[in-house]
């Protein structure tokens, strides 16, 4: 009877690993539509009010959502220790938790060269390439969601059986 829940759990657990998986991919696509949103936001908050840097993202950090972009809210909390804007956005994007692939980091510490040093126009622009930039990888994440998440899914349930079977 022992050995019976125990292959049960055993193969929860691989029916478990499964749904992880395709979990990974929903929270990338999310994390990657938060960012859309963040520098949309971003440049409007730039042409209507021309705020500061710092004040732009603290307000940013309020809204809803945010909290799934681990790195503006560490870059929130290096500015208002005094640390220089660019090498607060440096310091935040490299460190912080997150599913950003290593290009989408890379835009990202792009864009933090370009905020606060240049006209802002050219800030506008920057933010515009960097959302064309991420608007694609988006579509490439979401088509991975699509097909993977169910083989992950199914992976897992067929290796939790398959695993059960061999052990009885």
């Amino acid at each position: 009877m022992l050995r019976i829940v125990g292959l049960c759990l055993l193969g929860s657990c691989f029916v478990f690993a499964g749904y992880l998986g395709a979990d990974r991919l929903r929270q990338r696509v999310r994390q990657l539509e938060q960012c859309l949103r963040l520098l949309r936001l971003m440049g409007e908050r730039m042409r209507y009010t021309s705020a500061p840097i710092q004040v732009l993202l603290e307000e940013l950090n309020q809204l809803e959502g945010m909290e799934r972009l681990p790195f503006l809210a560490a870059c929130c909390q290096l500015l208002q220790s005094q640390t220089p804007f660019p090498a607060a956005w440096r310091e935040s994007v490299k460190t912080a938790p997150g599913l950003l692939a290593q290009e989408e980091q890379g835009m990202l510490l792009a864009l933090g060269e370009q905020l606060g040093a240049t006209d802002l126009q050219g800030q506008i622009a920057a933010l515009e390439g960097i959302q064309e930039q991420l608007q694609e990888r988006l579509e490439q994440a979401r088509g991975q969601r699509d097909n993977k998440s169910r083989l992950y899914q199914s992976l897992g349930a067929v290796s939790g059986i398959g695993c059960v079977l061999l052990l009885l």
